[in-house]
């Protein structure tokens, strides 16, 4: 199978509907039989998007399969935790050669952003994946370009300095081998893009990300997005591999989060370190006890986080205007 399309879904039932409907379109460009699917994971959604899910499948069942979560939630659960599980079920179900992530309230535009991708994938095996630009859209019809759109930046940039959503990216089944303990929902599966081999920049602004307070993660507040941003950082740093580039990536939030430590509540810490003993995060928790030498360790160490972000600040104005 050439390529495997995984939906992600929770309580999208108003913008379901036009997310699989744009991705059938791209979807036309592979015409022979068993050439691509769609895998739609549900997170146990209770607005009527399994309704929706099931209406679909029944009137594409070649091409349309699904599985839906179980919300057994606790308490400290990591939102990022819980999405990259169901990513995970997703890719251990597909078939496809090449994968595409989107999630239920997004949208592929265009027609023919998957057929590009795979053109390219099928004619450079040297390239784990290759990316495209997107535009956020609001629901009351505003748009506004991403930053870096048109520009072929390197994985480190792209990792440490310029957003680009996993749903602008389509990757080779091998990615999966790569991906971090914790995260590969959205920047923790690009990463996992770029430990396995090579990503290029194929033009075009062909996915919608629409801005939504309700979403899954438009709903978490500051210090978590921060808190996760964090643990995020810290499962990159197991790997051994961009390491500066991460440590630039980690410097606001680790500084919001360091000047804020006070204010942390219980339900905030405990909900990030039940789960695993984070050594930076705990680090910030426990700096106001530590001795005089633990303390100055930890403020060279902000530095050094300040000193890489400054050098991949310079390095991304360099490659905006060479590359």
């Amino acid at each position: 199978m050439k390529i495997s399309v995984i939906v992600v879904s929770y309580n999208e039932a108003g913008y379901l509907a036009e997310c699989l409907d744009s991705c059938l379109r791209n979807l036309r460009a592979f015409p022979k039989p068993g050439d691509c699917e769609i895998i739609i994971g549900d997170d146990g959604s209770n607005d009527g998007s399994q309704k929706i899910i099931r209406a679909y499948q029944e009137k594409y069942p070649d091409l349309i399969r699904s599985f839906v979560m179980e919300r057994n939630i606790t308490g400290n659960f990591v939102p990022s935790f819980r999405v990259s599980n169901l990513i995970k079920r997703a890719i251990g179900l597909s078939r496809g050669q090449y994968l595409q992530i989107i999630s239920g309230d997004d949208l592929l535009l265009g027609e023919d952003k998957l057929a590009r991708a795979a053109a390219f994938l099928d004619g450079n095996p040297g390239y784990a994946s290759c990316h495209s630009d997107f535009k956020m859209f609001w629901d009351d019809g505003k748009e506004v370009a991403a930053i870096g759109n048109g520009h072929d930046f390197s994985p480190e940039i792209l990792w440490c300095y310029v957003y680009k959503h996993i749903s602008c990216y389509v990757f080779r089944r091998e990615v999966s081998e790569n991906l971090l303990e914790h995260f590969c929902d959205d920047d923790g599966m690009y990463f996992s893009c770029f430990l396995t081999g090579k990503t290029k920049h194929v033009g075009g602004v062909d996915f919608g990300y629409r801005q939504r307070a309700t979403g899954i993660m438009g709903s978490l507040n500051q210090t978590t997005n921060w808190l996760t941003h964090t643990l995020l950082s810290e499962d990159a740093l197991r790997t051994g591999r961009y390491r500066s580039a991460t440590y630039a990536r980690m410097c606001v939030p680790i500084l919001v989060l360091f000047r804020e430590r006070n204010t942390l509540n219980q339900t905030e810490k405990g909900r990030f370190l039940s789960a695993q003993s984070r050594i930076v995060t705990s680090q910030i928790l426990e700096y106001d006890a530590m001795p005089l030498f633990g303390k100055l360790r930890f403020l060279a160490f902000l530095a050094c986080l300040v000193w890489w972000k400054v050098f991949y600040k310079v390095r991304f104005t360099i490659e905006k205007i060479t590359r």
